[in-house]
């Protein structure tokens, strides 16, 4: 009779991995944004005697957020050879899924992302302005036309603690490694009785194209208990350069 099953958890928000019914295993489940059922947009704060007045309301209730699981991987391997030279690459794209990114979280927290950088600028959200009743109902007050400054208390006490702001897609396009390889004439190797000699170089991680801010796509923590759906101090893959010869007697 249930209809979710807990399989991952990040214990400093309330956010976890879960098994859904009618979704693919597993789903992103936390706080979200309050929504205009209209328009869609966010609703933030309409009264003014709170100091989250102008920023962004939570949902009442907890939800699924985003899918972990990508649309699609694909790797491509290609190789491409010119008389004694070859050049080989191994391309990944990853396209859609979704990550949790405590990294990012904590970086809003602390303000040490460069979107924590403007603090003292006026902005207005493009939102929708509104409260919740004594009801827990939505009442939406209309367009939001209400200045604030992105601060501590926008990323610390509401940014920080809606589940759904720290939720970000993983496409990427990964350059994951890449060889340059050269056979030297065979003329040449005659004389020291060597087969065949080959020197090359290599590199791996190289280039990376995606949207997922500041850190990895790939990195994922074991609080999520293998389900892929967390990003907490993980180290990131590492980029490396190295080279080698290869002789065959």
């Amino acid at each position: 009779g249930a209809d979710r099953i807990q399989a991952g958890f990040q214990n400093f928000v309330d956010v976890g991995a879960y098994a859904y019914v009618g979704s693919a295993f597993p789903v992103i489940w936390g706080s979200k944004f309050l929504r205009d059922d209209a328009s869609g947009k966010i609703v933030v704060d309409s009264d003014s005697s709170y100091p989250t007045y102008g920023m962004p309301l939570t949902a009442p209730e907890t939800g699924p957020i985003a899918d972990v699981n990508p649309d699609f991987e694909v790797g491509f391997n290609n190789s491409f050879r010119y008389k004694n030279l070859t050049l080989s690459a191994t391309i990944d794209w990853r396209q859609g899924g979704h990550l949790s990114s405590g990294l990012n979280r904590l970086g809003m927290l602390y303000g040490m992302l460069e979107m924590t950088e403007d603090r003292e600028s006026k902005h207005i959200l493009d939102a929708m302005k509104g409260h919740l009743d004594d009801n827990g109902n939505t009442v939406i007050d209309g367009v939001n036309d209400i200045e604030i400054e992105k601060g501590r208390t926008y990323w610390n006490n509401v940014m920080a603690n809606i589940s759904e702001a720290n939720v970000y897609e993983t496409t990427f396009v990964r350059l994951r490694e890449v060889t340059l390889n050269l056979e030297l004439p065979k003329a040449w190797l005659k004389p020291v009785n060597i087969a065949n000699m080959s020197v090359y170089a290599m590199g791996r991680n190289l280039l990376m194209i995606t949207d997922y801010p500041n850190f990895d796509p790939e990195s994922s923590t074991s609080t999520g208990n293998g389900t892929g759906a967390f990003e907490y101090v993980a180290l990131p893959n590492t980029k490396s350069l190295g080279f080698g010869v290869k002789i065959t007697f």
